[in-house]
């Protein structure tokens, strides 16, 4: 009964206008029940819900967009030292550059020479050659093919 009488009331007054969905008064705001609700008009639908009404807030806030993160730099292009013989010691400071693929080097980058002959133990024949002696290129001593005689004058 108390509805149809307010029903009435708002038919019959020219301040209450219908909006969508909602009964508004002439100032645009939405008539409400004494318990808050919205009141509604035989076109609303719960898509026409607005805020203020129907559980949708008033304030609703907003969604927060996070930014996506700057993209990373590139990392620096870190470019090894040179080592063209492949020995472990770097060009700059190799002092036999041209070492063999597999053969040990020290840290000159100069494969070893066990008897001191000048030539490196991975090419040295004769592996014991005595201290001082005159050596070919496969480490071993030379043999003299030919007499040399040294002559000398004195007065």
């Amino acid at each position: 009964m108390r509805i149809a009488i307010v029903a009435a009331v708002l038919l019959a007054s020219s301040s209450a206008l219908a909006h969508d969905g909602y009964w508004e008064s002439s100032s645009g705001e939405v008539w409400r029940a004494t318990n808050g609700e919205c009141w509604h008009t035989s076109s609303w639908t719960p898509e026409k819900s607005i805020p203020g009404c129907d559980g949708v807030p008033l304030n609703a806030p907003a969604p927060v967009v996070t930014p996506k993160p700057a993209p990373l730099p590139p990392a620096p292009l870190v470019v090894a030292p040179a080592d063209s013989d492949k020995d472990g010691v770097i060009d700059d400071q190799d002092k036999c550059a041209s070492t063999p693929v597999g053969v040990s080097v020290d840290s000159s980058g100069c494969a070893p020479d066990s008897d001191g002959d000048g030539v490196a133990d991975y090419q040295d024949n004769c592996a014991a050659t005595p201290a001082g002696a005159v050596v070919d290129g496969a480490g071993c001593p030379k043999k003299l093919d030919r007499e040399v005689s040294i002559g000398l004058n004195v007065t």
